[in-house]
């Protein structure tokens, strides 16, 4: 075949499967999924858009399995993900390069301290401690997000307050003390208002949509608070006090941990007194010794 005849084949087959690819109709999306995934996209604008490889289909395939686990082990923290604004399946991405990492140092360090025979029972050990460990991370991490949650939802319940007093309806004071308010936690709750606008749903049930995804109670109490308003109660008060006791909360959970640390030092605090005590007797025992 010359080269003429394989470049008008290429050129006939590309030309072929252009028209099936516009001929063939498109996957149908849900609404609410696609204006979701534009809202994700504007909202992470600085961010370069994550190319898709080839091995995205396995880790999806492992994360749904993950997902449909009832193992403290294998499934995912889905509050903690959606809290930290990272997927499931970076997630599961994560683990397997924590898993594979942590095999392969236990299995360059064991046959320093183990026989050749028990060299896969290490790497199967640094493997499985590897996967454990990206979950405890975003359950830490995840535990020090909810507590700036808190307190962003408390600024927002005195804004609100504020914007209705102004004369607001409730929908538009939630949305106003969350234009006003800066923070991650309020571009999340204005992204959240902002489909849901789109989706004409009201903005109470998504700031409750939104609390029980995050799994952050105050964000839940804040959408009852305004959907009383929307019954024609007064809710500027209420507002308040829930900011005020939202406060009082966080600052009863720093005291215990504050106590909680000053309580751990004890134990290092003493084994250095100890330290200084036997060096202390040793010198007065070699002073003793030597004439």
């Amino acid at each position: 075949m010359t080269t003429a005849a394989l470049l008008l084949a290429l050129g006939v087959a590309s030309g072929v499967g252009m028209i099936a690819a516009a001929v063939l109709p498109a996957r149908r999306e849900r609404l609410a999924e696609v204006i979701a995934r534009i809202d994700a996209v504007t909202a992470n604008a600085d961010h370069p858009v994550a190319r898709v490889g080839w091995w995205r289909a396995p880790i999806d395939r492992l994360t749904a399995s993950c997902a449909r686990s009832t193992s403290r082990w294998l499934t995912i923290p889905a509050a903690d993900l959606a809290l930290l604004d990272q997927t499931p399946a970076a997630f599961t991405a994560r683990r397997l390069a924590a898993a594979g990492i942590a095999a392969a140092a236990a299995a360059l360090a064991a046959p320093r301290l183990l026989p050749v025979p028990q060299l896969p029972i290490a790497a199967v050990a640094g493997a499985a401690l590897g996967w454990v460990l990206p979950g405890l991370q975003a359950r830490r991490w995840a535990g020090r997000a909810r507590v700036e949650f808190v307190a962003a939802i408390a600024v927002l319940c005195d804004l609100t307050a504020q914007e209705r007093d102004a004369g607001r309806a409730p929908a538009q004071a939630i949305t106003e003390a969350a234009t006003v308010a800066e923070g991650w936690v309020s571009l999340l709750v204005r992204a959240r208002l902002r489909s849901a606008q789109r989706l004409g749903v009201t903005a109470w049930a998504a700031l409750a949509a939104l609390g029980e995804q995050v799994e952050v109670r105050p964000v839940a109490d804040l959408a009852e608070i305004i959907a009383t308003a929307a019954d024609g109660a007064a809710i500027s008060r209420a507002l308040r006090d829930k900011a005020t006791a939202l406060r009082a909360a966080a600052i009863q959970a720093d005291t215990a941990t504050a106590n909680a640390r000053v309580e751990w030092l004890v134990w290092p605090v003493g084994l250095l007194v100890i330290g200084m005590l036997l060096l202390v007797l040793r010198g007065i025992t070699v002073q003793t010794v030597i004439p």
